[in-house]
Protein backbone atom coordinates (compact mmCIF):
# COMPACT_ATOMS: atom_id res chain seq x y z
CA UNK A 1 0.00 0.00 0.00
CA UNK A 2 2.99 2.16 0.76
CA UNK A 3 4.32 1.73 -2.51
CA UNK A 4 1.44 2.87 -4.40
CA UNK A 5 0.65 5.49 -2.43
CA UNK A 6 4.27 6.66 -3.23
CA UNK A 7 3.60 5.79 -6.79
CA UNK A 8 6.13 3.45 -7.31
CA UNK A 9 5.01 1.96 -11.13
CA UNK A 10 5.67 -1.71 -10.32
CA UNK A 11 5.42 -3.12 -6.95
CA UNK A 12 6.51 -6.99 -6.66
CA UNK A 13 4.42 -9.37 -3.84
CA UNK A 14 7.02 -12.29 -2.42
CA UNK A 15 4.74 -14.54 -0.87
CA UNK A 16 4.39 -18.27 -0.31
CA UNK A 17 0.83 -17.99 0.21
CA UNK A 18 -1.61 -17.44 -2.08
CA UNK A 19 -4.26 -15.59 -0.13
CA UNK A 20 -1.72 -12.69 1.21
CA UNK A 21 -0.18 -12.61 -2.94
CA UNK A 22 -4.47 -12.06 -3.91
CA UNK A 23 -4.28 -9.56 -1.07
CA UNK A 24 -1.54 -7.95 -2.02
CA UNK A 25 -2.89 -7.69 -5.44
CA UNK A 26 -5.92 -6.28 -4.24
CA UNK A 27 -4.22 -3.80 -2.22
CA UNK A 28 -1.72 -1.92 -4.94
CA UNK A 29 0.86 -5.00 -6.09
CA UNK A 30 1.94 -5.41 -9.95
CA UNK A 31 3.12 -8.62 -9.61
CA UNK A 32 2.80 -11.51 -7.39
CA UNK A 33 5.77 -13.76 -6.95
CA UNK A 34 5.11 -17.62 -5.24
CA UNK A 35 8.55 -18.33 -3.46
CA UNK A 36 7.60 -22.04 -3.29
CA UNK A 37 7.14 -22.36 -7.15
CA UNK A 38 9.72 -19.56 -8.60
CA UNK A 39 12.83 -18.23 -7.61
CA UNK A 40 12.28 -14.69 -6.03
CA UNK A 41 15.61 -13.30 -7.24
CA UNK A 42 14.97 -14.33 -10.81
CA UNK A 43 11.36 -13.20 -10.97
CA UNK A 44 12.11 -10.12 -9.85
CA UNK A 45 15.09 -9.48 -12.41
CA UNK A 46 12.72 -10.49 -15.00
CA UNK A 47 9.52 -8.52 -14.18
CA UNK A 48 12.02 -5.53 -13.52
CA UNK A 49 13.94 -5.67 -16.49
CA UNK A 50 17.47 -5.94 -14.34
CA UNK A 51 16.27 -5.38 -10.81
CA UNK A 52 14.36 -3.98 -8.47
CA UNK A 53 15.22 -0.25 -7.20
CA UNK A 54 14.46 -0.75 -3.41
CA UNK A 55 13.16 -3.99 -1.67
CA UNK A 56 11.63 -4.56 1.97
CA UNK A 57 12.54 -7.65 3.66
CA UNK A 58 9.59 -7.95 5.85
CA UNK A 59 10.27 -11.61 7.58
CA UNK A 60 13.49 -11.12 8.73
CA UNK A 61 14.90 -14.89 7.61
CA UNK A 62 18.84 -14.64 6.82
CA UNK A 63 17.52 -16.35 2.82
CA UNK A 64 14.98 -13.75 2.25
CA UNK A 65 17.10 -10.73 3.30
CA UNK A 66 20.07 -11.92 0.74
CA UNK A 67 17.06 -12.34 -1.32
CA UNK A 68 16.19 -8.73 -0.88
CA UNK A 69 19.30 -8.00 -1.95
CA UNK A 70 20.35 -10.07 -4.97
CA UNK A 71 17.49 -8.67 -6.62
CA UNK A 72 18.43 -5.29 -6.53
CA UNK A 73 20.09 -3.22 -9.19
CA UNK A 74 23.16 -1.02 -8.68
CA UNK A 75 22.64 1.02 -6.79
CA UNK A 76 19.59 -0.23 -5.02
CA UNK A 77 18.26 -0.05 -1.32
CA UNK A 78 17.18 -2.72 0.86
CA UNK A 79 14.90 -2.03 3.89
CA UNK A 80 14.82 -4.98 6.63
CA UNK A 81 11.72 -4.42 8.91
CA UNK A 82 11.49 -8.08 9.79
CA UNK A 83 12.36 -9.26 13.23
CA UNK A 84 12.94 -12.64 13.97
CA UNK A 85 14.26 -11.72 17.88
CA UNK A 86 17.21 -9.88 19.05
CA UNK A 87 19.96 -12.55 18.25
CA UNK A 88 19.32 -13.32 14.44
CA UNK A 89 22.63 -13.80 12.98
CA UNK A 90 22.98 -13.16 8.98
CA UNK A 91 25.44 -13.50 6.45
CA UNK A 92 26.10 -11.14 3.52
CA UNK A 93 27.75 -11.82 0.40
CA UNK A 94 29.68 -8.30 0.83
CA UNK A 95 29.70 -8.52 -3.14
CA UNK A 96 26.25 -7.48 -3.32
CA UNK A 97 27.18 -4.45 -0.89
CA UNK A 98 30.49 -3.22 -2.70
CA UNK A 99 28.16 -3.35 -5.76
CA UNK A 100 26.70 -0.15 -4.81
CA UNK A 101 23.76 -2.27 -2.96
CA UNK A 102 22.94 -1.12 0.50
CA UNK A 103 21.16 -2.60 3.09
CA UNK A 104 19.05 -0.78 6.11
CA UNK A 105 17.25 -1.27 9.30
CA UNK A 106 14.58 0.05 10.10
CA UNK A 107 12.25 0.07 13.29
CA UNK A 108 8.66 1.16 13.10
CA UNK A 109 8.81 3.10 9.78
CA UNK A 110 11.47 5.37 10.87
CA UNK A 111 8.85 8.24 11.28
CA UNK A 112 8.40 10.70 12.90
CA UNK A 113 5.12 9.93 14.97
CA UNK A 114 3.55 13.29 15.19
CA UNK A 115 3.76 13.51 11.25
CA UNK A 116 3.01 9.98 10.47
CA UNK A 117 0.26 8.95 12.29
CA UNK A 118 -1.78 12.10 11.16
CA UNK A 119 -0.69 11.59 7.66
CA UNK A 120 -1.70 7.21 7.99
CA UNK A 121 -5.19 8.58 9.16
CA UNK A 122 -5.33 10.87 6.50
CA UNK A 123 -5.06 8.35 3.56
CA UNK A 124 -6.81 5.30 5.33
CA UNK A 125 -9.98 8.19 5.10
CA UNK A 126 -9.05 8.82 1.63
CA UNK A 127 -9.49 4.76 1.07
CA UNK A 128 -5.62 5.20 -0.33
CA UNK A 129 -4.35 2.90 2.87
CA UNK A 130 -6.88 0.37 4.05
CA UNK A 131 -4.79 -1.26 6.39
CA UNK A 132 -7.52 -2.57 8.14
CA UNK A 133 -7.75 -5.03 5.22
CA UNK A 134 -4.55 -6.70 6.68
CA UNK A 135 -6.00 -6.96 10.12
CA UNK A 136 -8.29 -10.01 11.57
CA UNK A 137 -9.28 -9.71 15.15
CA UNK A 138 -8.82 -12.43 17.71
CA UNK A 139 -10.97 -12.15 21.10
CA UNK A 140 -8.65 -13.15 24.10
CA UNK A 141 -10.18 -16.08 24.68
CA UNK A 142 -8.80 -17.40 20.88
CA UNK A 143 -5.43 -15.80 21.80
CA UNK A 144 -3.73 -19.45 20.93
CA UNK A 145 -5.83 -19.58 17.64
CA UNK A 146 -4.75 -16.18 16.75
CA UNK A 147 -0.70 -17.11 17.55
CA UNK A 148 -1.43 -20.19 15.33
CA UNK A 149 -3.20 -18.10 12.69
CA UNK A 150 -0.45 -15.74 12.58
CA UNK A 151 2.82 -18.43 12.33
CA UNK A 152 1.05 -20.28 9.79
CA UNK A 153 0.33 -17.12 7.62
CA UNK A 154 -3.19 -17.94 7.77
CA UNK A 155 -3.77 -14.15 8.77
CA UNK A 156 -1.60 -10.73 7.37
CA UNK A 157 -1.77 -8.93 11.17
CA UNK A 158 -3.55 -11.21 14.21
CA UNK A 159 -4.84 -8.69 16.86
CA UNK A 160 -6.10 -9.56 19.95
CA UNK A 161 -8.83 -7.47 21.62
CA UNK A 162 -8.89 -7.41 25.20
CA UNK A 163 -12.22 -7.23 27.08
CA UNK A 164 -13.08 -3.38 28.11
Amino acid sequence: MAAKVAGCPTIIAVDPQLSRRELALELGATHAVDPKHEDPVEAITRITEGGADYSVDCIGFPAVVQQALECLKSPGICASVGFQGADNEITINQGHLLFGRSLVGVIEGDADPDEFIPRMISLYREGKFPFDRLLQVFPLAEINEAIDSAHHGKVTKAVVRFPA
